[in-house]
């Protein structure tokens, strides 16, 4: 069974809108440290999302932007949300869906 991934509708909605996920067959490692959702859009207009798990330190050692995002603090111990995102399926880490040049 593939895990759904939350993906916020924005400002003003009460409900995150739910998107299938799969693993990536190549880039989801079992002792990765840190989970990635790309979300796509098939040509018939579906979304679907794949997950990426990784050791922190690829992304980190290839990109400031992860080295700066890592570094900052998770955020306070009151906030579950904030603590848990990017470690489990259900709550990845969302890139843009233009985050990868093609």
């Amino acid at each position: 069974m593939s895990p759904s991934v939350s993906d916020s509708e924005g400002p003003g909605s009460t409900a995150p809108a739910l998107v299938q996920a799969t693993h990536h067959p190549a880039f989801y490692f079992k002792d990765g440290s840190a989970i990635f959702s790309l979300k796509t859009i098939s040509e018939g207009g579906g979304e679907s999302a794949v997950l990426y798990k990784l050791h922190s330190s690829v992304p980190c050692s290839r990109s400031t932007f992860f080295a700066s995002m890592f570094a900052l603090p998770r955020g306070p111990a009151s906030s579950s949300q904030v603590r848990m995102e990017g470690l489990v399926d259900e709550n990845p880490i969302h890139l843009p869906s233009d985050f990868i040049k093609h």
